[in-house]
């Protein structure tokens, strides 16, 4: 039994990587804005001024940055999310699989 759920842990996981790997520019483009609005966060601290930019001040940042305004696609999105959570399951079940196997050793 345990080697069956470690099997189907594994599978799980592979394909929740799968499904991330399909999304990875989503992933990048998410990743690259997260960056510049935590350094943004940092500069607007150390001046002292509100930390969400203007209109304005937003359009200058991403040409700044080179980040291109590009429309979000609700299919990347749950490739993003399936990814995600497949993996989380799959970590899980493999986790529960070696957990058990290693009882099952202890208790014979």
């Amino acid at each position: 039994m345990q080697g069956l759920i470690g099997i189907v842990g594994i599978l799980l996981c592979f394909a929740g990587m799968h499904l991330l790997w399909l999304a990875r520019h989503e992933i990048l483009y998410w990743t690259d804005t997260y960056l510049v609005l935590f350094r943004r966060s940092f500069d607007a601290a150390r001046r002292d001024r509100p930390t969400p930019p203007a209109k304005e001040d937003a359009e200058e940042l991403r040409t700044a940055h080179g980040l291109q305004e590009r429309p979000r696609e609700r299919a990347e999105m749950w490739l993003m999310l399936g990814g995600f959570a497949l993996v989380g399951v799959g970590l899980a079940a493999t986790g529960l699989a070696v957990a058990s196997f290693v009882l099952h050793r202890l208790m014979s």
